[in-house]
């Protein structure tokens, strides 16, 4: 696994560098936004994040989307995610809404950009895992309807169908019904990705499979070279952020595998990911109509908000096949009210904090059950640009009952664990038991197949 020769694409000749240097015209689409924290963890800007191509590329189109077509249209694409960083006050300017859940999808937009100028700076990524190329916005138009269409045909999921229950029960039912004594929430720097693993300590399934890009490429963590593929693990993707799934160009073979993914609007950076998978595995698309099904152990239900983090898919693991007893829950970047399992009240046994620590939007959180393994854990990187874990987040789940170190200092130990407290293996991987352990369980391989062990009980 070598993430500097990896590329959105599969074609390798369009790194940041010359090859950008007279593109100033991008056809994009918003993607995420995120709250920039300054010097004092005080939010001091935005950044607005666009799934960007060529326009002079895409404009050589020639509208043809058979499936060979497409896997060769994105072979030779030149795609770039673009960050754009604005003061707070100009949000709204740019049709971006920080603090709300009811954002439309987006429309599709032409940015202009100069290597000098007195506008927003703007960072160009043609690789999720290399520096950008230092930019300017020079302006942003709305596209026209014709071009606009044209984008929509391409990135459209509309030519894969949604999966039947007889596929999910299929995917999900061999792992549910299986032994699973413990999760592992994987420190992979400033994103989320959690294995479930079986009684041979061997990764059965992900949860995500994410990591630092972009900005924040610098935050995964040098230790972890592989990822485990031993027993085929299903990807249960909550949603189409590029932190939540970038780790698979880490790990190319995961692009073999059978996905479970939410029909969500994407951009062409997304298209170009569902092609590879398409290609190579299996992606089941669970549509409009998935709210909720069991699968055993498993528990995974589509998340109520609109917009990509909160109407994503969500995950509660049970202890037992039947749904009984404690459970774990994984709501990904969504907000706890749009999990609708997630009721008021409710306790678990461990938990995976909403958005890597993004501040609630809610006065109250699920609180911790009385078990002595009960965890709660921030997957977030060191030094990340937004302030996660922001300290509202830990406050308000120290009030719940999650002890916090990083809160109380005085406290014990605490149920508070954060994948950034790296060991000397240079990993923070963080053990999500039933049971106690005194050491983390080993694996198989020895660490010589993957660097997937628990570091932190």
């Amino acid at each position: 696994m070598n993430g500097d020769n990896i590329l959105f694409a599969t074609s390798p000749n369009f790194p940041v560098g010359a090859e950008w240097s007279n593109t100033h015209r991008f056809y994009a689409r918003f993607s995420q936004a995120e709250l920039m924290a300054g010097e004092n963890t005080e939010v001091t800007a935005g950044a607005l994040f666009f799934e960007a191509c060529d326009s002079n590329w895409f404009d050589q189109f020639t509208g043809d989307l058979r499936p060979e077509a497409r896997n060769q249209f994105y072979a030779g694409a030149r795609l770039a995610l673009l960050e754009m960083r604005v003061p707070l006050t100009d949000m709204e300017a740019f049709g971006t809404y920080m603090e709300r859940d009811d954002q439309p999808d987006p429309p599709w937009v032409e940015i202009y950009s100069g290597s000098a100028g007195y506008g927003p700076p703007l960072y160009l990524y043609a690789n999720l895992f290399q520096e950008a190329a230092n930019r300017f916005l020079d302006k942003i138009d709305l596209l026209d309807n014709r071009r606009a269409r044209r984008l929509d045909q391409t990135v459209s999921l509309n030519h894969l169908p949604d999966a039947t229950e007889a596929e999910l029960k299929a995917a999900l039912d061999p792992v549910g019904n299986a032994s699973i004594p413990y999760a592992i929430a994987y420190d992979v720097g400033q994103g989320n990705a959690t294995g479930l693993c079986g009684d041979d300590d061997v990764v059965l399934a992900y949860f995500d499979l994410g990591g630092g890009a972009g900005a924040h490429a610098s935050t995964f963590p040098k230790a972890l070279k592989f990822f485990c593929f031993t027993k085929d693990p299903v990807i249960i993707l909550s949603h189409w952020d590029h932190d939540h799934w970038s780790s698979a160009h880490r790990a190319p073979a995961a692009f073999g595998r059978t996905w479970i993914a939410p029909r969500q609007t994407i951009g062409v950076i997304q298209a170009a990911v569902v092609t590879k998978i398409v290609s190579a595995g299996r992606l089941l698309l669970a549509g409009a109509s998935f709210r909720s099904k069991r699968y055993g152990r498993l528990w995974l239900e589509r998340c109520t908000g609109s917009g990509r983090n909160n109407g994503g898919l969500a995950l509660t693991l049970n202890e037992k096949t039947d749904g009984k007893g404690p459970e774990m829950l994984f709501p990904a970047d969504a907000q706890y009210r749009y999990v609708s399992s997630c009721a008021s009240g409710k306790s678990y046994h461990s938990l995976i904090a909403p958005h890597h620590g993004a501040a609630p939007h809610a006065s109250s959180v699920p609180g911790p059950l009385a078990y002595p393994t009960s965890r709660l854990v921030y997957s977030y990187g060191a030094g990340n640009s937004y302030g996660h874990a922001t300290s509202a987040a830990r406050s308000t789940h120290q009030s719940a009952g999650w002890i916090d170190p990083k809160v109380a200092p005085a406290a014990p130990t605490g149920v508070v664990r954060n994948t950034e407290d790296r060991n000397s293996t240079g990993l923070g991987h963080v053990l999500l038991s039933w049971n106690p352990h005194v050491t983390p369980p080993p694996l198989p391989c020895g660490g010589t197949g993957c660097q997937l062990q628990a570091v932190q009980l």
